[in-house]
């Protein structure tokens, strides 16, 4: 099975729910012109990233009507964005939303929101706690967002819990200095794209945030990995930008014939070094 997907990069409005989501109509539309079955919009896609005391105002759930036009979408091709979410307790997750077929199948809760820096999440968002691959139409999947995807404990969960596809959504800044053509950020989700392609034989799907926001310069440069590491395609720096790239269930299976590291893989040996850790109170 071999399928195209659409990954984009832009700079959402702050605060202005419904000016982004025309903005997810339009790039929803050109991805199914392109002949795409998944669209993936960056973190805080529907919201934008610094939204700080606007989290409450901004939050929805599965139900909102405002995911409607989507929802309708969605019947043609899957679409995984990024929002902010309610739960039934008023807490408010920085949260991955998947559609398909007419309903939300899958949200994602951010388990590292990152205060340190420039950053200054955990001030205005709940943590989550639950790292599960699910079943699409498509295959199966996995959702990172940004931050999540520096512990590669997650990544490593997704793997074993059976992930084909490993979507992460990013608002990654452009700061620090260049290492080789790019800002170091961006490289260093770049190396971990390839390297979590590599060991677990998967594809990984990058949408990053792209242009400026309340002071901040977010990178752009989205991208996608092949089982093995390759970067197959990846989108310009700092402007808005749509790819398309097209996957392939086979070349997973090729990749782990040739490289079976997956098939050496014991999660045994992990579990029961990770309870004597945890039973000595290491950390």
């Amino acid at each position: 099975m071999s399928f195209k997907i659409s990954i984009v990069q832009f700079q959402p409005v702050i605060g202005d729910i419904r000016k982004n989501l025309q903005k997810h109509i339009e790039f929803t539309d050109r991805a199914l012109e392109a002949g795409s079955s998944l669209i993936v919009f960056p973190e805080l896609s529907l919201t934008g990233y610094t939204l700080r005391d606007l989290v409450p105002e901004m939050a929805i759930t599965s139900d909102s009507p405002i995911l409607d036009p989507l929802l309708e979408r969605s019947e043609g091709i899957s679409i995984c964005l990024g929002a902010v979410e309610e739960s039934k307790e008023y807490f408010f997750y920085n949260a991955s939303f998947f559609l398909e077929a007419g309903e939300v199948i899958n949200i994602y809760r951010k388990i590292y929101p990152p205060t340190y820096g420039i950053f200054d999440e955990k001030r205005f968002f709940a943590q989550g706690n639950l790292v599960r691959a699910f079943d699409s139409r498509l295959g199966r999947f996995g959702t990172l967002i940004c931050n999540d995807a520096r512990h590669p404990g997650l990544a490593y969960i997704y793997a074993m819990d059976g992930c084909n596809y490993l979507i992460i959504q990013g608002a990654v800044p452009a700061r620090g200095f260049p290492t080789e053509d790019k800002p170091a950020p961006l490289k260093c989700f770049e190396d971990g794209n390839k390297f979590y392609a590599s060991v677990f034989g998967i594809y990984t799907i990058f949408a990053n945030l792209a242009g400026y926001e309340d002071g901040l310069l977010f990178g752009g440069n989205s991208m996608a990995a092949a089982p093995g590491g390759e970067i197959i395609k990846e989108a310009p720096l700092f402007e808005e930008a749509m790819i398309t790239v097209e996957v392939s269930q086979e070349n997973i299976r090729k990749y782990r014939i040739s490289t079976p590291i997956m098939n050496e893989e014991d999660i045994n040996i992990s579990i029961d070094e990770l309870m004597r850790i945890k039973n000595e109170c290491r950390m």
